[in-house]
């Protein structure tokens, strides 16, 4: 795997948020190998990433300024969002856990409630996620649907209140590529 998936335009956006709001922790769901999460952890002091299957992150054990958290993502974001007092960057990239005896359930709407009420309005990517501009790029769709604005329209007006946030989407995709989202607060 590469970081971002390959996908150099997608790393240059999360670089200009990142630097653009002034970034010192990320906040990524979705480890898989950890290689995004590694491209994270060279634009910032401060990495958490939170995968709920503790085998996926291969190759070099991460250095001491990743903090590797294991199990549901939802919660866990919960618990993080009343720690961290300053403006947070949150990745979302996670996918439900499908085994066979276990279809899974897509934890995207656990993990937006659980950073209502951050201090600091926060900046969010959420990776998978359908482009109106681009229909062909691929996105997510599980139990709870596509991966669409209305879906999490709800939970960001809770976020950062009616109307106090901006968004957009992905316009160029390389590698292995999709959609994504960016959302964050009026400068």
């Amino acid at each position: 795997m590469l970081a971002f998936n390959g996908d150099h335009q997608h790393a240059l956006e999360c670089a200009r948020l990142i630097a653009k709001w002034g970034i010192d922790t990320v906040v990524e769901t979705g480890t898989l190998a950890g290689d995004t999460t590694r491209a994270f952890a060279e634009l910032v002091p401060i990495v958490y990433t939170i995968d709920i299957e503790p085998s996926h992150w291969r190759g070099p054990e991460a250095p001491a300024w990743i903090n590797r958290l294991t199990g549901d993502s939802g919660a866990l974001l919960a618990d993080l969002r009343r720690t961290l007092p300053e403006r947070i960057f949150y990745y979302l990239d996670a996918h439900p856990l499908v085994t066979p005896n276990r279809a899974g359930h897509s934890p995207l709407l656990e993990e937006l409630r659980a950073i209502i009420g951050a201090i600091l309005p926060p900046v969010i990517v959420i990776h998978d996620f359908f482009n109106p501009l681009h229909p062909e790029y691929p996105f997510d769709t599980h139990d709870i649907g596509p991966y669409k604005f209305e879906l999490i329209r709800p939970a960001l007006a809770q976020i950062y209140g009616a109307g106090c946030f901006q968004w957009h989407y992905n316009s160029i995709m390389a590698g292995v590529a999709c959609g994504v989202i960016y959302i964050e607060p009026f400068p």
